[in-house]
């Protein structure tokens, strides 16, 4: 993957509703960014299924699909205790925050 490709904005599109709450949503996901990070560094893997069964608890009503998804293998392999899987899957979903953009609206008919 180019450096340009790394950098590609991850568009996603929500539910107009949620647009009063989600960057509120959006700021307390990339607070736990580092919260992961930490637990990651002190090898909390309880706490890194805790914060991760938080994430995904959330994240697919909030329309975030893909997050929803990366947490729900993050709260496995923190439960498996798989150190280098949970550092793999919390690279990833860095990157996910940083290039994550929202906008809001329905999916347009094709018909």
């Amino acid at each position: 993957m180019s450096g340009d490709e790394e950098r590609t904005p991850i568009r996603v599109r929500v539910d107009p509703m949620l647009e009063p709450i989600m960057d509120r949503y959006l700021e307390i996901r990339r607070r736990e960014q580092t919260d992961l990070a930490n637990a990651l560094a002190a090898e909390d893997m309880p706490l890194l299924a805790e914060i991760a069964h938080r994430i995904k608890g959330s994240a697919a009503a909030y329309g975030l699909k893909e997050l929803d998804r990366k947490a729900r293998e993050l709260e496995q392999a923190a439960v498996a205790q798989e150190v280098k899987t949970c550092a793999e899957i919390i690279a990833f979903l860095d990157d996910y925050m940083d290039r994550l953009e929202v906008t809001f609206g329905h999916k347009r008919s094709s018909t």
